[in-house]
């Protein structure tokens, strides 16, 4: 499904961000280490059209904002939306960036 929906982003010239939300206690969750790897390999062989925030550590989100390890109260969700807004600006840039360096759309042709 993933690999689909890089391809029509690839086609259609938008960008696709894979978001970890914040975590309680992000170390020693093996799932979500893994899912982020095979996201970044395919981030890294993409031609920008895919990035990938880790945002599990979120020291802006105090312990009690959390209603278990990977959900927020809604005063550490409006903690971490005004944070994600910022961050997935600067990664907006930093794929329209990538994309513009990239030879893959040169590739396809």
């Amino acid at each position: 499904m993933i690999l689909e929906l890089l391809e029509v982003a690839r086609r259609r010239e938008f960008p696709v961000i894979a978001v970890v939300g914040p975590q309680r206690e992000s170390s020693g969750d093996v799932v979500t280490d893994l899912h982020l790897r095979w996201l970044s390999g395919l981030a890294a062989a993409g031609c920008g059209e895919l990035g990938v925030l880790d945002m599990r550590n979120a020291p802006y989100v105090e312990s009690g904002e959390y209603r278990d390890n990977s959900h927020l109260y809604s005063k550490g969700a409006a903690k971490f939306s005004a944070r994600l807004a910022t961050v997935i600006e600067d990664e907006l840039k930093y794929l329209q960036a990538e994309r513009s360096r990239s030879t893959c759309s040169q590739d396809a042709e």
